[in-house]
């Protein structure tokens, strides 16, 4: 399948190329750290092999136009199914899906997929999502079976505050809970530590963590492409499209006591967060925090405000929602 590059699209890259080149030469004649780490060049790697991208560009489909995922949904569909995997359910489901975008929505397996649904998930929207998170995970993990939504929300979030940790003596800052420890929105407060060897040109020293992780429901309609692009059965995964966020902040306002300020949520349903400085993922120091943060096959975020998305240890660069490679090239500084 051919999809075209829209004008609007070329014109992105072609502005965000010229801000590159802008970018490049002001790096060099400012004095602050935190900026000339963001106007430093982005080293990157390209991806080449076609299934490899849609596998990444299906659990950012969030950010994508429909034609774009149309094309993934061809990509993936004819993947073999692994050998352990449940045959009926994932292989025949995933052809099945091809079938039902192709049009062919009117066999019995189309219609014990629920067709109707299935399509309207998949090409609904327009690629406009700002923003993009989730958490996948299987029937059972390290050999305990989830039995429910709840049970696969308490283990998510014991898996993310995990990687918090770990990441906290990966680069040797003292680490904090400051809000909703034992909850699904906590906040963490980071802290270099004293005699720590420098690693990156410009590394804060303190920066926040918020975590919001969402209600989990049972993988259903879109669980055969979720299960071929993460490597393993989805059984479980958070709801809707920006589930499992990370969000981290550096120049951070305290009130006169020291404590951090963190900001009530807006409204129901959305996370408290932390009032500071959100341009890290432009920076080495807060794509190796990322990297680390999401160093699995579970969970994934992008965006298109930093241009990015993360998953399994692995900062995508983000060029375009009409393209089904937008994915391909991978920052390693």
């Amino acid at each position: 399948m051919n999809i075209n590059l829209k004008i609007s699209d070329l014109s992105r890259i072609l502005t965000g190329i010229s801000v590159i080149a802008v970018l490049g030469g002001c790096a060099s004649m400012t004095s602050d750290p935190a900026l000339k780490s963001v106007l430093a060049k982005k080293d990157t790697v390209k991806v080449t092999e076609r299934v490899e991208n849609a596998k990444v560009a299906w659990l950012a489909h969030a950010l994508l136009e429909p034609a774009t995922r149309k094309y993934l949904v061809d990509v993936l569909a004819a993947e073999p199914i692994p050998k352990d995997w449940d045959v009926l359910d994932y292989s025949t489901a995933a052809s099945m899906t091809g079938d039902l975008l192709a049009g062919s929505v009117n066999s019995g397996l189309g219609n014990a997929l629920g067709a109707t649904s299935l399509v309207v998930g998949l090409l609904a929207g327009d690629g406009s999502k700002a923003a993009t998170s989730g958490y996948l995970l299987p029937a059972n993990i390290d050999g305990t079976e989830i039995t429910s939504a709840e049970q696969a929300r308490t283990v998510a979030i014991a898996n993310i505050k995990g990687k918090v940790q770990h990441l906290a003596s990966n680069i040797e800052y003292g680490v904090s809970c400051v809000h909703d420890c034992n909850g699904f929105n906590p906040v963490y407060l980071f802290k270099v530590s004293t005699n720590r060897q420098q690693r990156f040109d410009y590394e804060p020293e303190s920066f926040s963590i918020t975590i919001r992780l969402d209600e989990f429901v049972a993988a259903s309609n879109t669980k055969q492409l979720d299960s071929l692009a993460a490597g393993f059965p989805v059984a479980w995964r958070t709801i809707g499209h920006h589930g499992a966020m990370i969000e981290m902040r550096d120049k951070l306002k305290f009130d006169e006591q020291g404590e951090l300020i963190i900001l009530p949520a807006r409204s129901q349903g959305l996370s408290v967060s932390v009032n500071g400085w959100d341009n890290h993922a432009n920076t080495p120091f807060g794509r190796y925090v990322h990297r680390q943060l999401l160093d699995n096959t579970n969970h994934y975020m992008g965006n298109k405000t930093n241009s990015m998305f993360v998953y399994n240890g692995k900062v995508h660069y983000f060029t375009t929602n009409g393209y089904w490679n937008a994915f391909d090239r991978i920052i390693i500084n």
